[in-house]
């Protein structure tokens, strides 16, 4: 962009100069303050966007190791999240059924919460070009949760129906 810019540029202050030299007069004190002023401006302007770029670069670097950690703490959580759910989940042989609905609705808003960081954390991969972490224990969960709710509401509506 910025050469595409600078080569636009060529042209206007070509037909700049060609004015200067047959046509002195035509143009007005304002427009040239402006034309003198037009290259200056385009090199501040140049000089501004790579002082934000280093600024970017350098807060770049500490985003990127904040999400590291914090992908790496969301590694854990799903870890404990599995392991919860697969000891106190809807699935625990033995329970009564309204007790698993009840468990599945927690698990499920629990589930949902960790599904939306898995997605933040993936596009946050995406944008500062960091492998993708796959996260197995939640696709298990997302798959029996899906499951188990469709299991589940077909009971609720058995017994909606009976009653």
């Amino acid at each position: 962009l910025e050469s595409e810019i600078d080569l636009d540029m060529v042209p206007i202050e070509h037909m700049y100069r060609i004015l200067g030299e047959h046509l002195p007069n035509i143009m007005d004190a304002e427009e040239q303050n402006t034309h003198s002023m037009l290259r200056s401006n385009w090199a501040d302007l140049l000089s501004e966007t790579e002082a934000k770029q280093i600024e970017l670069s350098i807060s770049q670097v500490q985003y990127k190791k904040d999400l590291i950690k914090t992908v790496n703490a969301f590694k854990r959580d799903v870890t404990k999240f599995r392991a919860e759910y697969e000891r106190s989940g809807p699935m625990v042989r033995g329970i009564p059924p309204r007790e698993a609905v009840e468990r599945l609705k927690r698990f499920k808003e629990e589930f949902d919460v960790r599904d939306r960081k898995q997605d933040i954390y993936y596009k946050g991969e995406d944008l500062f070009g960091v492998p993708h972490q796959r996260y197995p224990a939640l696709d298990l969960t997302r798959q029996e949760l899906g499951y188990l709710s469709q299991l589940y509401d077909l009971y609720v509506a058995v017994l909606e129906t009976i009653k």
